[in-house]
Formats: C-alpha cells, structure tokens, sequence
C-alpha cells in the first residue's frame, strides 16, 4: 500500500524539479541579443543581490531578486537628469537554459546570453 501513495509523490517532485530546470543561475553577466551589432548591452547580476548595467540608455540597476520564475529588477531610470525608481518584474520564460535567459514582460521579449 506505500508503494501506491508513495509513486505519485515522487511523480509529483520530479515534475516540480523540472519545472525549476529552466531556470539558469542568474548570478553572472548577461548580453541583451540584438539584431544591431556592437551595442553590448550587459546586464551584470551579483551573487549578493547588486546589478548592474553597462549600455542601457539612462537605465541605473542596483538590485534584483528572484521569486519563483520572477525576476525583480529595481533601479533608477534618468529623466532630463532626474533620477526616477523604478522597480520591473520580468517572468522567466521556460525556454531559459543555462545560457540563455529569455525574459516576458506581457508581449516583450528579451533574450540574453551568458557572457
């Protein structure tokens, strides 16, 4: 009688470990894929929660953290000098491999690579 209870749980976890396997270890650098060459913009996520970016246009990132296939990217965006808050929740899409990191916002669709 365990054996029967015990198969689905089991079934059960290994869906949910497969469902967390596209998801990439986030922590490292990250190349927006353009069509425009020599652009180069990064996105830089530390280990400790800190980003960074290097080449988006008035774009400051300062931290980001993930929950469940969400990742929450907070700043500040320069407006005519002005810096403005800004807090982005990107949903990680499950094509994401260990290089690769496609990110959803609605109809958007961004897709990095691991540098």
């Amino acid at each position: 009688m365990k054996k029967t209870t015990l198969l689905p749980v089991c079934a059960a976890l290994c869906l949910l470990a497969g469902c967390r396997s596209s998801i990439p270890d986030l922590p490292g650098d990250w190349v927006l894929v353009t069509e425009q060459r020599g652009w180069g913009r990064i996105m830089s996520l530390e280990p400790d929660g800190s980003a960074h970016a290097a080449n988006f246009p008035n774009t400051i990132l300062e931290t980001w953290q993930l929950e469940d296939r969400q990742l929450i990217l907070s700043g500040k965006i320069v407006y005519h000098g002005q810096p403005v808050a800004f807090s982005d929740t990107l949903t990680i899409d499950r094509s994401s491999s260990a290089d690769t990191l496609v990110l959803t916002n609605g109809e958007l669709t961004q897709r990095f690579r691991r540098l």
